[in-house]
């Protein structure tokens, strides 16, 4: 295993996890049952990063580490892409 392999794993892993997040958060507003849609996306989302991350440390911790990192700077991508999402209440 090797660390650009762990950065990508990463990157991957931070899209999966906060577009899933921002598909939740757009989904809830305008769904009938939001709560099932908060809690399903959080168990599915923290289970598959999890599994991924006890994975890699599985090799090292420092692929762990690195795995974070490119997990971290995906969240930074995600939100200078997508921007802030702002919901009112009642509309």
């Amino acid at each position: 295993m090797s660390y650009i392999l762990s950065l990508f794993a990463g990157l991957a892993l931070g899209v999966i996890y906060f577009g899933g997040l921002w598909f939740t958060v757009i989904k809830i507003n305008a769904s009938a049952s939001p709560g099932w849609w908060v809690f399903g996306s959080l168990i599915l989302r923290m289970t598959l990063l999890m599994l991924s991350f006890y994975a890699l440390i599985q090799f090292h911790w420092s692929y762990l580490a690195v795995a974070f990192l490119g997990f971290m700077v995906a969240r930074g991508m995600i939100l200078n892409r997508k921007g802030k999402v702002t919901i009112s209440a009642g509309d």
